[in-house]
């Protein structure tokens, strides 16, 4: 509720309730879920943002029960780990991190997760871009 409410101080001091979820876990729940209803018809899975790199580790790990995957800006790693990207040459002059920083509510590392503001620092009102 403090999500939606933008209570910034209890987000930033709350911990997400996924924390201790892994990309394995959740990868693995997928093909699960993929598995049991493939027999329905043509799996497609979509996914946006970090759901790219979900969607990567279950075409990867059964690409014969996946029809079509759909990335919607999202993470798709094809030669490295999805954390190695950052350390490219083409991040060192990026603006998109420090604006993503400047976004950022709480410590990603101590609430096992980034939680991001939907109001403007500056007004505290929904932005509108």
């Amino acid at each position: 509720m403090a999500y939606f409410l933008q209570d910034l101080e209890a987000l930033a001091a709350e911990p997400s309730p996924i924390a201790g979820v892994t990309a394995a876990e959740t990868i693995g729940h997928v093909v699960d879920v993929v598995r049991r209803v493939r027999e329905h018809g043509p799996v497609i899975l979509v996914g946006h943002s970090f759901g790219g790199l979900v969607l990567t580790g279950v075409g990867n790990a059964i690409p014969d029960l996946v029809d079509r995957i759909v990335y919607i800006a999202a993470q798709c790693p094809v030669d490295m780990a999805a954390a190695e990207y950052l350390t490219g040459p083409e991040w060192a002059t990026s603006d998109f991190l420090p604006l993503a920083a400047s976004l950022t509510i709480g410590n990603p590392a101590e609430l096992g997760f980034i939680r991001v503001k939907l109001c403007a620092a500056s007004t505290g009102r929904r932005s509108r871009r």
